[in-house]
């Protein structure tokens, strides 16, 4: 594949860039800003988080940068996309941090996740393995909600050209089609359950002990985090 042009931009000085929590949105899900930054500094108040604007309102951009909640604010290249979340491939890529974790603002920070930097292995992405679309088809998926790697593994580059170039209905089904139980073995590292465990899992009482982030997938996903938000 050709070579892909790294898209997120950052002021900070370079020595700043060693690892770093990442998470983005557009105008269609940065109301779940507020309330995923809150929860994110209560269990991790010294860690690194950038923000990744695929599009958010002035408003929100207003907000995120008078918060001081942000390490670094990158800039997308504002390309011709269905959904917000076809960005995110392209955003860690263009990240100038040495470690990332990508963190979705749907996914509820309930615990540390200080250690989530030892399970990272060179040339490797870490995802946790989908559970409930996994048993819905008989196909093994890693779930895109949260993605830790160091360097620039060469399968995040080629995520991030398919997602351009040939998308599925989201880029985690995208990255599933691109990628045979072979390629999965040699690219992604499985992340323990409790870093990304799903509202499914609740469905089909799979439970795992020491959840460190909940992700509240889907419309009765975004129903619940807005209950939370009422409250």
């Amino acid at each position: 594949m050709s070579k892909t042009k790294k898209t997120m931009k950052s002021s900070q000085p370079a020595d700043q860039f060693d690892r770093c929590f990442l998470t983005g949105c557009d105008k269609v899900t940065e109301w779940q800003l507020p309330w995923f930054v809150e929860n994110f500094k209560k269990w991790m108040p010294d860690a690194k988080l950038s923000l990744a604007n695929f599009g958010i309102t002035e408003e929100c951009m207003k907000w995120a940068k008078e918060s001081g909640d942000f390490h670094s604010i990158g800039e997308m290249e504002r390309r011709h996309v269905p959904k917000g979340w076809f960005m995110k491939p392209g955003a860690m890529l263009g990240s100038p941090y040495k470690e990332i974790c990508w963190i979705d603002t749907d996914c509820e920070v309930c615990g540390s996740l200080d250690d989530i930097w030892n399970h990272l292995e060179p040339n490797k992405i870490g995802m946790v393995v989908d559970e409930p679309w996994t048993k819905r088809y008989g196909e093994k998926q890693h779930n895109s909600g949260m993605v830790a790697f160091k360097g620039k593994p060469p399968i995040l580059r080629d995520w991030a050209e398919q997602v351009m170039l040939q998308p599925e209905r989201g880029d985690q089904e995208t990255l599933h089609a691109m990628t045979n139980p072979i390629l999965k073995m040699a690219h992604i590292t499985d992340l323990p359950n409790k870093y990304n465990y799903l509202r499914l899992q609740f469905h089909d009482g799979d439970e795992v002990q020491d959840k460190r982030v909940v992700h509240w997938t889907g419309d009765k996903g975004n129903e619940h985090i807005r209950m939370i938000m009422d409250v």
